[in-house]
């Protein structure tokens, strides 16, 4: 359910024929970590929101509804935002519904080729709008 919240209705069925394992933190005993299939899928951060890993952004793209949590840059920046660590606004062709300030945001170009993940520091609206400033910080490409 948390996946359906987070990510867009019916998420969860992308995980029907996968193994899914949980790691709990040694100090708080909550959960702290989500493997599918043996590999890291996410960090659940303090405030229950996920952070995604590669991983994660390759089983999300499979969904139909994956644009909601994606954001497409140029596709001549790639290398730039790998060098970088940030996708700035001017960068950014379209952005999804699900995207706000602090979540998470699977980058990808117009040929749907997965960039990377990260945080999102503005809106999709103003990612779309405007011209100027970082839409998001990028973890990993």
């Amino acid at each position: 359910m948390t996946l359906d919240y987070l990510f867009g209705n019916n998420t969860n069925q992308l995980f029907n024929n996968k193994e899914i394992k949980y790691k709990l933190s040694h100090n708080t005993n909550r959960l702290r970590f989500i493997f599918v299939d043996d590999e890291l899928f996410a960090s659940v951060r303090a405030n229950g929101t996920y952070a995604l890993t590669i991983n994660a952004a390759k089983i999300l793209l499979e969904h139909p509804n994956y644009m909601i949590n994606s954001v497409v840059i140029m596709d001549d920046v790639g290398e730039f935002i790998k060098e970088n660590g940030s996708v700035f606004s001017k960068h950014v062709i379209d952005a999804g519904n699900n995207i706000f300030p602090r979540s998470e945001a699977i980058i990808i170009n117009s040929k749907k080729e997965l960039i990377g993940v990260g945080k999102a520091l503005t809106t999709a609206l103003i990612m779309k709008s405007s011209n100027k400033g970082a839409a998001i910080k990028v973890r990993h490409v």
